[in-house]
Order: C-alpha cells, then sequence, then structure tokens
C-alpha cells in the first residue's frame, strides 16, 4: 500500500497495452500476497462488460475475437472485477441495476431468438437504456476511489469514468510492456493521470509496437516511448537475470542484444538433462535446429467462443518425437 505523502494521491493505476497483459499481474498479486494483498480492481471496457451484460443496439465482441477479450474468470471468482462489484448486494446502485439487467437480457434474448414479424415489443425504451448507462457510470465513478490499485488497459485510463473518479488521487502509474506500446498510447495516460511517478515496463528488444501503416511506421510511430528513454539511458534499469532460458540458449541473445549482460539465475538448468540430438562435446544441447518438409493441416475445433480452425504439422511432431525418443519403435 501507498505510504502517506502529504497529498491526496494515494492511488496506483497498474495498466498495459492488452488485457491478457494486466489481468496476469493482478492473478500474481492475489496468489503470492494473498490477505496481505492492497485492495485492488479490474476494470474491463463496454465491449468486455456487453458480454455478461448485453445493451440492444450495440455492437459487441466478434465470435473470433471473444477468447481475449472476455473477462478472466479467475478474477472474476475472486470477486475483484468492476462491473460486477457494482451489481453485488448492497452497493448503492446494485438493485437497479440489476433490474434493468434483468429486463435487457429477456429483450435481447427476444431479439436473438425470435423472428421479427413474430416477436412483441420490447420493454426496453432509450429512456431505460440511458438511465442504465447513467448509474453505470456513477456507481463505477462511486467505486474506483476506494481501491489502492486499478488495473486496466492504457486506453480506458482515459476513459471519462476513470479520470473523475481518480482525479488528483493516483500517485503512480505503472505501464507494463510499454515497449510495445505506441508513443501516443503511452503519453495519453500519462497526461491524463497527472501521476506524480511514472514507471515503464517492457523490453523492446522483444516486442515492438505493431504499426500497419507503412508511412506511420516511416516516421517514426515504430518507436515507443519506452524505447527512446532506452536509448538515452534516462532512469534505465535493467533486470539483468533471467529465469526463463538454459543458460546455453541464454548466451546468444545476451551476447547479441544484452551486451553480455543477461546472466541465467543459478536454479535454472539444473535439472535432469534431456538426452538429445545432436550432441556437444559435454554430451548435451539445449537446443536443435531440424529442417522439417511436412503439409501443414487445419482441424476444426469446437471451443466456447465457437468453431475455430487450428494448424497442426504431423511431420514436425514426429520429428519432436524422434529426436526425443530414438529408440521408440512405435513411430
Amino acid at each position: 500500500m501507498q505510504q502517506w505523502t502529504g497529498d491526496s494521491k494515494n492511488q496506483i493505476i497498474f495498466c498495459g497495452p492488452s488485457n491478457r497483459s494486466v489481468d496476469l499481474v493482478a492473478r500474481l498479486v492475489i496468489d503470492k500476497l494473498g490477505s496481505k494483498a492492497p485492495p485492488i480492481v479490474i476494470m474491463y471496457g463496454s465491449a468486455i462488460e456487453q458480454l455478461t451484460y448485453p445493451i440492444p443496439g450495440r455492437a459487441s465482441v466478434s465470435r473470433r475475437n471473444i477468447r481475449d477479450a472476455k473477462a478472466d474468470t479467475y478474477l472474476v471468482e475472486n470477486g475483484v472485477v468492476l462491473h460486477n462489484i457494482i451489481r453485488q448486494d448492497g452497493k448503492p446502485y446494485a438493485a437497479r441495476l440489476k433490474e434493468l439487467d434483468k429486463q435487457i437480457s429477456d429483450d435481447v434474448s427476444m431479439i436473438e431468438e425470435m423472428d421479427k414479424s413474430t416477436r412483441g415489443p420490447l420493454k426496453t425504451t432509450i429512456e431505460d437504456i440511458k438511465e442504465y448507462k447513467d448509474i453505470q457510470s456513477k456507481a463505477t465513478k462511486e467505486e474506483l476511489p476506494k481501491y489502492d490499485v486499478i488495473f486496466c488497459t492504457t486506453s480506458l485510463v482515459a476513459n471519462p469514468k476513470v479520470l473523475k473518479a481518480t482525479k488528483d488521487r493516483v500517485y503512480q502509474l505503472i505501464i507494463d510492456e510499454s515497449g510495445m506500446c505506441s508513443e501516443p498510447s503511452t503519453i495519453v495516460p500519462i497526461i491524463a493521470t497527472s501521476a506524480k511517478q511514472i514507471v515503464l515496463i517492457g523490453d523492446h528488444k522483444q516486442l515492438r509496437p505493431i504499426i500497419t501503416c507503412k508511412e506511420a511506421a516511416r516516421l517514426g510511430l515504430g518507436t515507443s516511448l519506452f524505447e527512446r528513454y532506452s536509448r538515452n539511458h534516462l532512469y534505465k534499469t535493467m533486470l539483468k537475470e533471467q529465469y526463463r532460458m538454459h543458460p546455453k540458449i541464454c548466451e546468444f541473445p545476451s551476447k547479441h542484444f544484452y551486451d553480455g549482460e543477461l546472466r541465467t539465475h543459478p536454479g535454472v538448468g539444473t535439472s535432469p538433462k534431456l538426452q538429445m540430438w545432436p550432441h556437444t562435446i559435454d554430451g548435451h544441447c539445449p537446443h536443435v535446429f531440424c529442417h522439417i518438409e511436412g503439409d501443414e493441416q487445419t482441424l476444426t475445433v469446437k471451443t466456447e467462443a465457437g468453431n475455430e480452425q487450428s494448424k497442426f504439422n504431423d511431420a514436425e511432431v514426429k520429428q519432436v518425437v524422434i529426436n526425443l525418443f530414438p529408440n521408440n519403435h512405435y513411430l
């Protein structure tokens, strides 16, 4: 939790370019800190909220993107998702919100299930939807100030509801994966929150902003604010110890991208070694490059988001198995 700083700024906003990046950190806070965690809340955009609480006539997330867009189940179960919190019993606007939720849900079901020529009149009026949105806005603005840490995407930080609820309250703004955030998407939350302290976290040598417009990329939009600061060595701190790669694999990126500064934690690579071809002098090779020519196949897989296309290559699978288990006689 934030220490008293002598002014009213006492909240932290943790944001990132995607819901997934933010959800991951929120889950870690709950898992690692448990009961010692500060009060946190996750705020999703209206597109995700409308997956649970749809509004007639409003655009919804496409089935193709529903898996990436839906609220994190673990966070929902832990009761830290804002659009569910404002509907909890005892909250000032919960009763009316749930009443309108039921009415609107019935109308949405009628629209989806019945032919227009046979269905009856909808109960929900334009005035009802306006009231619904007004109540949501009021509930959000009254609820957000109660939390020490607010998790959301960089684009949502500048939402008027967030700005009004956190005005003059944000002490620290943390932008995760900022190496892949475009400069405008980083600058907007910095200016909007007037935070006293800004922390940018990322690695522009792994992922940079995805800019589809060639002219915009040529003019520099592909360079993040994080990268600009890194180039000038302004307030830069490098985390030099990694836990993900075997030391032998780490040698290459460390030498060619990180000036030899990237080190491997002593505990990495100490597990029993797989005997893989080809062997090095010491009898072990942590990585293998194999040339495989196979046909990519497509399989239709049924998921909660609908039918999706999954691609696979049998030749690649068989080669991996051969490398791992050279004495397997069933191949």
